[in-house]
């Protein structure tokens, strides 16, 4: 017991942890990296707010490790009890659990509520949604509350108190916290939030942004994807320019965060081509949101897949089939086979899945890009 007590006071000591606030330049970051915390709520429309506004002691963070966003924190003092401020908004990404980053951000969070003057803070949440956290806040909190204010669709909920001026906790007495009514909020929020990200999509004119796609091609594809399975910059920059190419780009400024290459020819279907996040975005959900908003361009997409095993859930072709999935991509009985050696399988979003010629429509989409010789559709 010795032992563990003194590695974590030295990793706390060591780890290195920047609080940044939240502002207008990592709006987005820190709105996708929370509705990725709670994925039922989403906390958009508060970090806007304070974003935009001098919003006095009320404040959210996105937390550092190094150079990495791992996680979110805030501070909102109380409207009825002046000496009192809530922890709002605190939780960790799921990959960054379990190495006690947690309890080391909590902790900074009720040093800077303390700082600030006030006597008490409080956090709640759910005893259903959130079962892991609970036990951090039972070491951390002095006191903890069952909430039954609104009845027992709400009783799951827990209000965890903390004395931040020597004396006992006092007890929140069961007020009303109106959480009925944040959650129609949150809800709301995640529209929001939605709305937000289709303003920063934007798809790349042929003749306008060519330096653009070029930067894309050469500078960021190459770390995405291995170098055989993206295709020639003479072939690439022809189909942009040709137009049979559509670039979606999700960019803030001039970083682009994530991009979808399609090609099209006019029987109506397009091929995602090429579509990848950024490697230090991952595992936020950006890629499903943005996604979600490409695909309402399109009536039948099809998407080429490495061979995968349903079974093996850690193989990564395996994932990338059960994400689009979720986009209502169905596994197809066709196969492309190109250059003679890539064998693809053929998963489609088609108006109707049960589309008789939808071999003779992808043989088509394939002639956009390769001559005859080149491909076999099987």
């Amino acid at each position: 017991m010795i032992f563990y007590a003194i590695m974590n006071l030295l990793m706390r000591w060591n780890v290195d942890l920047k609080f940044v606030e939240v502002n207008k330049e990592n709006l987005l970051l820190a709105s996708l990296i929370q509705y990725k915390i709670f994925y039922l709520a989403s906390c958009f429309d508060d970090y806007e707010y304070c974003a935009l506004h001098d919003t006095g002691n009320r404040k959210y963070f996105l937390v550092y490790l190094k150079e990495k966003p791992i996680g979110v924190t805030g501070m909102s003092p109380d409207d009825k009890e002046k000496d009192m401020c809530w922890v709002t908004w605190f939780g960790l990404l799921p990959n960054q659990r379990g190495n006690g980053y947690g309890r080391i951000i909590l902790e900074q969070t009720l040093e800077m509520i303390k700082a600030k003057g006030y006597k008490t803070a409080r956090l709640y949440t759910s005893r259903k949604w959130n079962v892991n956290a609970q036990f951090l806040y039972k070491k951390v909190m002095d006191l903890e509350e069952v909430y039954e204010q609104e009845g027992d669709d709400y009783s799951h909920y827990v209000v965890f108190s903390k004395s931040l001026s020597g004396k006992p906790a006092v007890p929140i007495g069961n007020r009303n916290l109106h959480i009925q009514q944040s959650e129609k909020e949150d809800n709301l929020s995640i529209k929001h939030l939605k709305a937000y990200i289709k303003k920063h999509i934007s798809k790349l004119d042929n003749e306008k942004d060519g330096a653009l796609f070029k930067n894309l091609r050469t500078r960021i594809m190459p770390n995405d994807f291995p170098l055989y399975e993206i295709k020639s910059q003479k072939l690439m920059f022809s189909l942009f320019k040709q137009r049979k190419y559509d670039v979606y780009v999700l960019r803030e400024g001039n970083q682009i965060w994530a991009y979808a290459i399609l090609y099209n020819c006019q029987n109506g279907f397009s091929m995602l081509d090429y579509f990848a996040v950024k490697k230090d975005l991952r595992d936020i959900g950006l890629g499903s949101l943005f996604l979600e908003q490409i695909i309402k361009n399109y009536k039948n997409i099809v998407i080429e897949l490495d061979p995968f095993d349903l079974d093996d859930d850690k193989s990564a072709n395996t994932r990338r089939f059960k994400f689009y999935e979720k986009f209502s991509f169905r596994l197809t009985d066709i196969k492309a086979v190109l250059h003679k050696k890539y064998t693809y399988s053929i998963a489609a979003l088609t108006e109707n899945n049960k589309q008789a010629n939808l071999k003779d429509k992808i043989t088509e989409l394939c002639q956009v890009a390769f001559k005859p010789n080149q491909f076999e559709i099987k």
